[in-house]
């Protein structure tokens, strides 16, 4: 089995170790944390070439560019510009969220629409208030604290009963 050094060419070689170089200088400049989107570098023409993971990261190290053109020619690097090139990762990691459930349960948000709802009843807006302490019923999980429940009227404010209803009598 070959070895990977036998693998790569005498060019490829070189351009890691400036790699490994470049970045060296980097590091003693940019925080850890901005660093580690850095994929690659490399000097050609008197210009460091880098390549970051994302456009965001540009903008970041875009302000210590004088400072790495400076460190690069104290290291014996003869840099005079600098360009930025973005490559994404082809698989970004997922970042860890926590998990949030629609039309979850929630005694805290449910007292607050309670609250509105009395204040919509002080201001004369029934409707309003009776679908308020609805929607609080809804995210005790029907567990209301309003009171009975309210029967809901019709829209054009008339009675909900049928003709036929034997309570109407």
């Amino acid at each position: 089995m070959k070895s990977f050094e036998s693998l790569i060419g005498p060019a490829a070689r070189a351009a890691m170790r400036d790699d490994r170089r470049i970045k060296a200088v980097i590091s003693r400049i940019v925080p850890a944390d901005i660093l580690e989107h850095v994929t690659f570098c490399r000097l050609a023409d008197r210009q460091l070439r880098v390549t970051l993971d994302g456009a965001a990261w540009v903008s970041k190290l875009r302000f210590s560019e004088r400072a790495l053109l400076s460190a690069l020619a104290h290291e014996g690097l003869d840099a005079r510009t600098v360009s930025w090139h973005v490559a994404p990762v082809p698989n970004p990691t997922r970042r860890e969220s926590a998990e949030r459930s629609a039309g979850g349960r929630s005694d805290r948000a449910a007292r607050t629409v309670r609250s509105a709802a009395e204040s919509a009843s002080a201001s004369g807006d029934d409707e309003l208030a009776r679908q308020l302490r609805r929607m609080a019923a809804h995210l005790t999980g029907g567990r209301s604290r309003a009171g009975p429940r309210e029967r809901s009227a019709p829209p054009d404010g008339g009675d909900r009963r049928s003709e036929d209803d034997p309570s109407d009598a």
